[in-house]
């Protein structure tokens, strides 16, 4: 079968919207992780309250966040890909 050429552009354009749209958490994860720990997440896991930095228990359960969504964009681009195949 012959795939039309606006079912190609639609595909096109909606894999493209969505790669900038939803990319930027993963892609741009270093500044964001750097405002979380501003904005005091994962504050309650530090004993030392006087630190101006993150502390390591604050930094582990960022980058625990940060590898759960990296593991899941993968995990969930295989059943993607084959419906769109």
């Amino acid at each position: 079968t012959t795939i039309s050429s606006s079912l190609r552009w639609t595909t096109n354009v909606a894999s493209l919207l969505s790669v900038f749209l939803f990319s930027g958490i993963i892609f741009g994860w270093a500044p964001l992780e750097l405002m979380l720990a501003r904005e005091g997440q994962y504050d309650e896991f530090c004993v030392d309250e006087t630190e101006e930095k993150m502390c390591p228990e604050q930094s582990i359960r960022l980058q625990r966040l940060f590898t759960l969504a990296q593991f899941l964009l993968n995990f969930v681009s295989l059943p993607i890909g084959y419906m769109l195949d």
